[in-house]
């Protein structure tokens, strides 16, 4: 009998009081993990071959019966004692879960909103299992359309988003129903399917992932922001909550930027809406273990604009473990350890013993009055200004010039929208931009008379030689976007644009913060 890969969710540690004398009580209602389906005599994870239990006839009997609704009393009456035989083995094989049958009434409706479907539980799932018999919590999830699993990590062609997505709002139910929440998606797609939504296969991805996460972590435009603002409008008018809880919207992944400039966006032009609200941000994890600086520079940010926040940490000590516990419920988006290693760290930097753990929200006293420029609530807002310094000066030698060299390392997320901002930015300029071999596809997204595409071998060694030698053969302006995030590779893309012989050369990490800067520029220079 295989165990269930790894994965350590204990119903009996979660709700003992569903656990009276050990044998489920009557009242306790059994979920399947949606994960499993059943092939012959056999229990199967995703798509995977391997069984991994395989069941009498019995078992099969209560795990075809079992459908999230009916109590153990019910299924009891229906199959008699197979149920309990086989209902306690699917509990310890982590197949199956135990959830209360109801909750209390008069709970306070608190909305928390996320951008992905398990956000809320990573952030403050610890909060909300502590706060679930008197908070009555409805989890609204902007981004409902996805076709991220781990099983792109094994190599499997497993990207249907509709089957997808159904595995996903079938793992967050679950979830919620551990404390006492409910559920609701809207259909706004992830950021993966907003750059293709044509049918992914496993060749396509591996072919354009680079394409693919440039797109994840680049900044979004404001038509975006728009029609995530209009979802969170729709919630608070419907849902009326007494709460709302709001991500931070922390680290580099543009679903959680688009959550929070959408709610700020709505909080500057309908501030009637939150009337009456007792709001709260919450810190994103594990963004927070990702951009550790990231909280204080927003903050700061949101205060300059005239916000004004209470922090409130939250103590989850003693109910980090269920936490843990709770987390592998989402097994189709991690494995626990690499997820728990971060969960803890951010945690533990909350918390005010060496061994305690903690939350962290913000209480909105005060929301903003005027709006934030975008470069300061990013993650990478101070590369921005750092870059914008170096190119008022550029901007000034170069904005008309004849030709600009454009020498990207990595993919350019949005290359329609960029393209389009540099040739207004530069209305007599022609553009020579040399794009990984791996990246073509973005340039698909919009041609030019102004614009040649030279394909480039996709390895930053070759990027490397590439920039040498346009450097030395072509000089002018140029652009080095070199995509390092390690210190060696970023000191020698520094250092290549400080001793071109010739040239006027600019260096940026990615096209994103090159944009931001540059709008920055041009919002002093107009």
């Amino acid at each position: 009998m295989a165990e269930s890969a790894g994965f350590v969710s204990r119903p009996k540690e979660l709700h003992p009081e569903l656990f009276p004398g050990g044998t489920p009580s009557d009242a306790a209602v059994p979920v399947r993990l949606p994960h499993y389906r059943l092939q012959g005599e056999a229990l199967y994870f995703l798509t995977s071959s391997n069984p991994l239990a395989r069941l009498d006839e019995g078992e099969r009997r209560v795990w075809e019966a079992i459908d999230g609704q009916l109590s153990v009393c019910a299924l009891r009456q229906r199959l008699g004692t197979d149920l309990d035989r086989a209902l306690l083995r699917f509990i310890d094989l982590s197949l199956c879960e135990l959830v209360p049958g109801a909750h209390p009434a008069g709970r306070q409706r608190v909305v928390v909103l996320e951008p992905h479907m398990d956000d809320a539980a990573l952030s403050v799932g610890g909060i909300m299992w502590l706060r679930r018999r008197e908070c009555e919590f409805h989890i609204v999830t902007l981004v409902g359309v996805t076709n991220f699993t781990t099983q792109i990590t094994i190599g499997r062609d497993y990207f249907d988003p509709e089957t997808v997505s159904g595995l996903r709002r079938d793992e967050s139910v679950l979830w919620a129903r551990h404390v006492g929440a409910c559920h609701y998606t809207h259909p706004l797609r992830e950021a993966p399917l907003r750059f293709s939504d044509e049918p992914w296969t496993l060749a396509w991805y591996q072919r354009n992932k680079k394409a693919v996460g440039a797109f994840v972590n680049h900044t979004a435009g404001p038509e975006e922001h728009q029609d995530w603002a209009a979802l969170i409008e729709k919630t608070i008018l419907e849902l009326k909550p007494e709460q709302l809880w709001v991500p931070l919207g922390l680290g580099y992944h543009v679903d959680h930027e688009l959550t929070r400039n959408a709610f700020l966006g709505l909080a500057l032009e309908k501030p009637w809406l939150f009337k009456g609200l007792e709001l709260y941000c919450y810190q994103d994890v594990p963004y927070a273990a990702i951009a550790p600086f990231h909280a204080d520079q927003l903050i700061q940010a949101l205060e300059g604009a005239g916000a004004t926040f209470e922090e409130q940490r939250v103590d989850i000590t003693q109910v980090m473990n269920l936490k843990l516990q709770l987390l592998t419920l989402f097994r189709s988006q991690f494995k626990i350890d690499p997820i728990r290693r971060k969960v803890e760290a951010c945690g533990s930097k909350l918390a005010q013993t060496p061994e305690g753990y903690a939350e962290v929200m913000y209480r909105v006293l005060a929301l903003p009055d005027c709006r934030v420029e975008q470069a300061a609530t990013v993650a990478i807002g101070r590369r921005v200004q750092d870059l914008a310094r170096k190119m008022a000066p550029w901007f000034e030698r170069n904005h008309d010039a004849a030709q600009i060299r454009i020498l990207v390392a990595v993919g350019v997320g949005r290359w329609a929208e960029d393209v389009t901002f540099l040739l207004e930015s530069f209305p007599y300029t022609s553009f020579e931009i040399y794009l990984p071999e791996d990246c073509l596809i973005e340039a698909e997204a919009l041609t030019s008379a102004r614009i040649v595409t030279v394909p480039v071998d996709k390895r930053w060694k070759s990027w490397f030689a590439n920039a040498v030698r346009i450097l030395v053969r072509h000089p002018g302006p140029c652009v080095l976007i070199s995509g390092a995030d390690d210190d060696k590779q970023k000191k020698i893309a520094d250092a290549l644009g400080a001793v071109s012989i010739g040239s006027d050369t600019l260096v940026a990490l990615t096209m994103n913060q090159l944009v931001l800067a540059l709008r920055t520029v041009r919002s002093l220079v107009d």
